[in-house]
């Protein structure tokens, strides 16, 4: 879950970082940590913001699943 702050961050040239990128994030981390996976998300966008001020917060929430072992 994300806060529409992270794919309306713009960069210096008023570019919004947008939904494809934070698709491509989790893609080439793979299966880190959930910890690891919020943190290279907000480094992406603050590295494309390039230090523009932003008019909005960045939140990200990330929960992984872990099924329940069956039953013997």
């Amino acid at each position: 879950m994300f806060s529409d702050g992270i794919t309306e961050a713009r960069d210096p040239g008023g570019e919004e970082f947008g939904e494809d990128r934070l698709i491509q994030v989790p893609t080439a981390l793979g299966l880190r940590p959930v910890a690891e996976l919020v943190t290279g998300i907000l480094q992406s966008v603050r590295r494309f913001c390039k230090g523009s001020p932003q008019a909005d917060d960045m939140t990200v929430f990330a929960v992984r699943y872990i099924s329940a072992p069956e039953p013997h």
